[in-house]
């Protein structure tokens, strides 16, 4: 039986990590998810309003900047909090994003576009 080193899977990335490994197939906008995040995420998603449910996936290559955008649209305290906590969890690069001001329309347009672009390239 061969072991993981033989078959090439130590270090390798699996979806779900502890959120401080990299993987070069790792998107800039999906942090690594752990297990407490994916239940910090579906609390999250039970804090929001249901019309907004199905636009929220974990499984999103943009999960990370659709949480940041809740969070700088949202007044609601708890689901604020989640957010905060995913983010703590995913890194202080995610941290400090929460603190950034939010973009203008054409700044997010440019980068939906770079996104997709990205997206596509990698298909």
């Amino acid at each position: 039986m061969l072991s993981n080193r033989q078959l090439g899977l130590v270090g390798a990335s699996f979806g779900v990590s502890n959120g401080l490994s990299w993987s070069p197939t790792m998107n800039i906008d999906r942090p690594n998810i752990d297990r407490a995040m994916v239940t910090l995420f579906f609390e999250i998603k039970r804090n929001m309003p249901f019309e907004a449910h199905d636009d929220l996936k974990i499984s999103s290559p943009v999960i990370g900047t659709q949480l940041i955008s809740i969070y700088q649209k949202s007044n609601h305290k708890p689901l604020r909090r989640l957010i905060e906590e995913f983010m703590q969890r995913a890194g202080d690069t995610w941290v400090s994003k929460l603190s950034q001001p939010r973009k203008s329309k054409p700044e997010q347009a440019r980068e939906s576009t770079v996104n997709l672009i990205r997206l596509t390239q990698r298909a």
